[in-house]
């Protein structure tokens, strides 16, 4: 009798798998006959510019933007690996990923923004739970320049049926919508090209203040009152475009002389290898690009207490 209770759950379990996948098969092949009808032939699932400002691109017809980590798993019929699952509801119907929940990519999907995945069922693609974008929508209430590669742009209807096909039975939960007008920020997308010409021509600056420093270098009848560094020169070289943060460029708080500056804000006793001497000209350069370096006087006397400290440890280790 258990035999034969054994073969009954086996002929079950065998007939509930086989029902799995036939249901599994049919999915992908209305999933590959979709992305034959939206992304073959002539129509191209993003459309092609019509024109662009040098600000933001516009595009011919209507289109939509999508996470490019939901497309890719529709079009490859997988979620992403650790794909966040979707954690507890209040009562507002609000998912609230930091309670309830161990799930600390579902966390992170609500705190910055991406997909939250819902539980994989058997014999079933994908489905996406919701579409968390409000951390991803800047001051305008548009979606930030920065977050842009998080997305791809599609056909309205293109994404229309990959969203209806993503979340299945279930209505889209999608926060925030982004289409052509707020998916691309005219006032940040400004903002930033005005950035990155400013970045580009402090990059510019440094490379020529790099050139007069390493000319000043090779001169063997050097004159000046000013020094720097010759560790700075090497430093500066290495300098790349700066970035911009809260409108201030990156390295611009360097200081040129902090190899040879001593913890009193005087030039050290011994200096390997020897400081560069510059003019004021050059040093007023070397100011305006990295205002927070240290001002130091080229025959000015080294720092006494550095150095009665440095002649204390030489009669020390003669002792």
């Amino acid at each position: 009798l258990r035999v034969e209770n054994l073969d009954a759950e086996h002929a079950v379990e065998k007939a509930d798998w086989t029902e799995g996948k036939e249901a599994l098969e049919e999915s992908v092949r209305r999933r590959r006959e979709a992305y034959e009808r939206l992304f073959g032939g002539v129509n191209t699932a993003t459309p092609a510019r019509t024109s662009s400002d040098g600000v933001v691109p516009e595009f011919n017809g209507d289109i939509a933007l999508l996470e490019t980590d939901a497309l890719e798993a529709w079009v490859a019929g997988v979620a992403p690996k650790g794909a966040a699952k979707t954690g507890a509801t209040d009562e507002n119907g609000v998912v609230n990923m930091a309670e309830d929940s161990d799930d600390d990519d579902a966390t992170a999907v609500v705190n910055e923004g991406g997909v939250v995945w819902a539980d994989a069922e058997t014999g079933a693609l994908p489905r996406v739970k919701r579409l968390v974008r409000a951390p991803r929508l800047c001051e305008h209430n548009c979606l930030r320049p920065a977050e842009l590669h998080h997305f791809k742009v599609l056909r309205q209807d293109v994404y229309d049926h990959v969203i209806a096909d993503l979340f299945g039975d279930e209505p889209p939960s999608i926060d925030t919508p982004f289409n052509a007008h707020n998916g691309f920020c005219r006032a940040c997308a400004a903002a930033d090209a005005g950035e990155r010409a400013n970045a580009t021509a402090e990059y510019d600056r440094r490379r020529a203040l790099l050139t007069r420093l390493q000319a000043s270098a090779a001169s063997v009848a050097a004159t000046g009152t000013r020094v720097v560094a010759k560790q700075f020169l090497a430093e500066l070289k290495k300098m790349d475009v700066p970035t911009t943060s809260n409108g201030v460029l990156s390295g611009s708080d360097v200081d040129c002389n902090a190899k040879i500056r001593c913890p009193h804000g005087l030039l050290k006793p011994r200096c390997n290898p020897k400081p560069l001497r510059i003019d004021e000209e050059l040093w007023r350069e070397v100011q305006a690009r990295f205002p927070r370096s240290t001002q130091l006087v080229w025959d000015a006397p080294a720092c006494v207490d550095c150095a009665g400290t440095q002649e204390q440890r030489k009669e020390q280790r003669q002792l």
